[in-house]
């Protein structure tokens, strides 16, 4: 018997590999690629908001934008008030190469969303988002609740 958990995963393993992989000839890693996403969004993040929006650890993006910074993707740039805190900033090449990322991903996203129709895709992105908001509530310890869409768990 297949389970949720089980299918979650595989379909997240099968969408990063297909979202992913093609993107490998940038030599860049899942972590990079989502830094380089978020700074699109808003250039000049300090590092705590960068994890917080690109959903990464603070360890693992402070070795994430090391490398980017080898690769002259981004740069830090200190914050005259706050010595302890700098910015992160997309270089000119990052700025071409995040573009290139979005510009793939939103063709491989279109493609996905004109596989399953926009019925199927408004049901999956409405039953994702009520498993996330309570999958949330349950690691925070709360007992399972209504969400927004008004459906008990």
């Amino acid at each position: 018997m297949t389970t949720l958990a089980s299918l979650v995963a595989q379909a997240t393993q099968l969408l990063n590999e297909g979202l992913v992989a093609p993107m490998k000839d940038f030599g860049l890693s899942p972590t990079e690629e989502r830094v380089l996403v978020a700074l699109t969004k808003r250039n000049g993040r300090r590092m705590f908001e960068l994890a917080e929006y690109a959903v990464v650890k603070q360890a693992t993006l402070s070795k994430a934008v090391d490398c980017l910074e080898r690769k002259r993707l981004v740069e830090r740039v200190k914050v005259d008030k706050d010595r302890r805190c700098c910015l992160v900033l997309l270089t000119g090449r990052g700025r071409k190469i995040a573009a290139r990322l979005i510009w793939r991903a939103r063709w491989q996203l279109s493609a996905l969303y004109h596989s399953l129709g926009a019925a199927d895709t408004q049901r999956l992105e409405t039953a994702l988002s009520h498993l996330n908001y309570v999958l949330d509530g349950i690691a925070r310890g709360e007992a399972p609740r209504k969400s927004a869409a008004g459906s008990n768990v």
